[in-house]
């Protein structure tokens, strides 16, 4: 399993990335929003830990570029200076999780093992098909089949799609 750290304070991102490779996770790092959403885009990582106040960009931000990106990515938020009303905001932009420094690096360990055992159980659940059996399309077409998984990956993202056609058809 790979992670992301974001933050912009030197000692926090050893600390984390230390605390997190002794776990056994791969990690990287980034000292910025910007920098983070770069590796990002040319990286797979199954969780992006990031701080909330960073200069130029915050870590809202980073959970907003991460989600327009990989949807299915869970973000956790660490920050020092939260309140009920941020951390509301960040659950609602998408957030697994929302964690107060300070905090123990046992916390930081469980919640992202918490967010990897829900995002697993929730990808096992999607592709195993549960809850879906009503709605299951079976089909031999080649280019339904091509729509098909198009459509899967779109269902996961938050956007608007427009299908056209015929009627009935």
């Amino acid at each position: 399993m790979k992670i992301l750290i974001v933050d912009d304070d030197l000692s926090m991102r050893l600390a984390l990335s230390e605390a997190l490779e002794s776990c056994g996770f791969e990690v990287e790092a980034a000292e910025n929003g910007a920098e983070a959403l770069e590796k990002f885009s040319k990286d797979t990582f199954d969780v992006v830990v990031t701080d909330m106040r960073m200069p130029k960009m915050g870590g809202m931000d980073v959970l907003r570029g991460v989600k327009k990106i990989a949807p299915w990515v869970p973000v956790i938020l660490i920050t020092a200076y939260g309140t009920v009303k941020t951390a509301v905001e960040a659950m609602k932009e998408g957030a697994a999780e929302f964690i107060m420094k300070p905090f123990s690096l046992d916390d930081l360990e469980f919640a992202v093992k918490n967010v990897l055992a829900t995002h697993r159980r929730k990808d096992h659940e999607r592709k195993s098909g549960d809850g879906a059996g009503e709605g299951e399309i079976i089909t031999q077409d080649e280019r339904i089949k091509s729509i098909l998984k198009i459509l899967s990956r779109v269902a996961r993202s938050k956007s608007t799609v427009l299908l056209s056609g015929e009627s009935g058809t």
